[in-house]
């Protein structure tokens, strides 16, 4: 049986916490928003820069939660 390892969901959770606050608080990031600094970290630390993550069994079975979140997200339509 595969050892599940949860270094790489503390890293991803790391990231989902520290980018919105380091928009808030470092001023020339304020002018992109927090989710471009989040996949730009993810990019970053992923198997496509660093390979400090990899996509395990802990991160897959978020990513598989979270899916169904992000399709059904309400879009503002302010026409």
């Amino acid at each position: 049986m595969a050892e599940v390892s949860f270094d790489g969901l503390l890293v991803v959770a790391v990231i989902a916490l520290a980018a919105p606050m380091m928009v808030a608080t470092v001023p020339g990031l304020r002018r992109i928003p927090a989710v471009v600094l989040e996949i730009l970290a993810g990019i970053a630390v992923g198997p496509a820069g660093f390979g400090w993550v990899h996509p395990d069994a802990a991160i897959s079975v978020l990513a598989w939660l979270a899916w169904p979140f992000s399709c059904s997200w309400p879009v503002s339509n302010s026409t």
